[in-house]
This record gives C-alpha cells, sequence and structure tokens, in this order.
C-alpha cells in the first residue's frame, strides 16, 4: 500500500479547538493498494476522511507490479512499475501502461510501454524511463521524444533503465540502481522534442547499489547515497558532485578505505 498527500493550503501550527478544527482544512489523500487507486477528502465536520473516487488500474494483480504517480494541478498520471527479477530479460513488448486520469479518478488516456521504472514531471511533460529509454510525453500522453540510454560495462554495450528520475532547470537527473553496472546521468529536457544525454557517470564499488539521490541548489550539489557491503561489514557514502558536471567519467565508490557502517562524503 502507498500514500500519496495532494497538498492544499496546509499549515502546522493550528489550534486544537473544536471550533478551529471544524473549519480546518487537510489535504486530499491518494491511497495506491494492489490495482485500486482511491481518493480520500477531509470532512472538517466528522473530522475523518471519507472515501471520495475509487480505480481500477489493473483487470488482474498479475504480474506483481506496483505504481508510479505523478501529479499536476488538472490531472493525475500513474505508471505501472512491473516488479521483475534484477536478471529477468527486459523486453519492448508492451506489457505495462501510464494512465492519464482525472481529479475525479476518471481514465483520459493511456500510454503502453515495456514498463515504468521511473517517472517525472517538469509541469507540462512528462518523463518516463521505460525499455532502455527516457521519453517524454505531453500532458495528452503524446511521444515527444525519446533517447536510448545506452551504457558500456564489462565488455557489452546495451540499454538500461534508469530507476529515479530527478528534473531541475531543464535537467533531469536520472539514476540507475538495480544491476551492475550502475550509473548516474544528466540530459537537457529544455525541448522535450530533441532530448539529449549531456553526461553519464559509471560509479563502480564492491557489491553496491545506488539507493537515493537528491540535489541541493543553493550549493549546486547533486547527491547520490551508494550502499556497499564487504567482507568486514557494509555501509553508505554520500558522492557529492556540480548539478552542471558534464563529460563522461568513471567514479570509483572508495568505500575500502572507510569505516564500515558509517555515511562518508565523497567529493
Amino acid at each position: 500500500m502507498r500514500l500519496y498527500i495532494m497538498f492544499k493550503d496546509f499549515f502546522t501550527d493550528i489550534s486544537l479547538s473544536q471550533e478551529r478544527a471544524l473549519s480546518y482544512s487537510l489535504p486530499d489523500l491518494l491511497v495506491e493498494s494492489g490495482t485500486q487507486l482511491t481518493q480520500f477528502t477531509y470532512n472538517s465536520q466528522t473530522q475523518k476522511y471519507e472515501s471520495q473516487a475509487v480505480v481500477n488500474l489493473e483487470e488482474t494483480p498479475f504480474p506483481p507490479s506496483s505504481w508510479e504517480l505523478v501529479a499536476s494541478s488538472d490531472s493525475i498520471i500513474v505508471g505501472k512499475n512491473i516488479e521483475r527479477r534484477p536478471n529477468q530479460e527486459q523486453t519492448d513488448r508492451p506489457q505495462s501502461k501510464v494512465i492519464k486520469l482525472s481529479p475525479s479518478l476518471e481514465k483520459l488516456k493511456v500510454y503502453e510501454c515495456a514498463d515504468v521504472a521511473a517517472m517525472a514531471t517538469d509541469g507540462n511533460h512528462i518523463f518516463v524511463c521505460t525499455g532502455g529509454k527516457l521519453v517524454a510525453l505531453s500532458q495528452d500522453l503524446e511521444t515527444l521524444d525519446e533517447v536510448d540510454l545506452e551504457l558500456e560495462g564489462w565488455g557489452w554495450r546495451k540499454k538500461k533503465n534508469a530507476h529515479d528520475i530527478l528534473i531541475h532547470q531543464s535537467i533531469a537527473y536520472l539514476l540507475d540502481n538495480v544491476v551492475e553496472p550502475t550509473y548516474i546521468l544528466r540530459v537537457d529536457i529544455s525541448n522535450p522534442s530533441n532530448l539529449q544525454i549531456i553526461s553519464t557517470f559509471d560509479i563502480t564499488g564492491i557489491n553496491h547499489h545506488l539507493r537515493k539521490q537528491w540535489i541541493n541548489p543553493d550549493l549546486n550539489q547533486w547527491c547520490i547515497l551508494p550502499y556497499y557491503g564487504t567482507q568486514g561489514g557494509s555501509g553508505e557514502n554520500i558522492i557529492i558532485l556540480p548539478l552542471d558536471l558534464g563529460g563522461h567519467k568513471k567514479l570509483r565508490d572508495m568505500n575500502a578505505q572507510h569505516e564500515p557502517g558509517k555515511r562518508n562524503a565523497l567529493y
């Protein structure tokens, strides 16, 4: 089960008096459970959340899947993320889909694709990692452009999905965290009809995964959180890169030089 909060005007410093409680407004909630998405609205009179709308995203629960979700002012976009084994062969056959929903959860449009590994929006367009590509979609789920995420490693060259997307100032920051070799990428999305990969970084380590990424715009920082495991223990490092770092490089996660079980920053 997943919970999504649809923010309105939300203040935490409030009086707990009965009069204020009756006039207070809480954000709507979207709850994903299995193949259903349910919208809950807060009733200030009863001071309880009530089910407002329900949509069945899929007819059956197989294959096992979860759902990515992004929201705009006038629509909700959900994408089906099929749960595959790490070494399971990818396919370009449509097995998944991206669905556009109205605020009342009415299905408006469906975009079929191989899978949905990650999804994000810049407010005007939808960006989906699927089938080893980054695809730019319009608000009506029409394909504007796509770029192959072709990466090299261990003597092969193939396409890989990214599993997290952050967007900042017309740049999409992608993180691939499932199977070695693991990569982070920067893609210029200023023109969604002409996507351009501007940098790729291969992060190497010992039994490692890339758990998380975040950006600190005020400090011009792109932060990556790798996890590693060795015979001596396990731990996490923080790799910090400039937001505008270009080129194509290999980054070594120097966990062997650090004490296991602690977080360490690499610059």
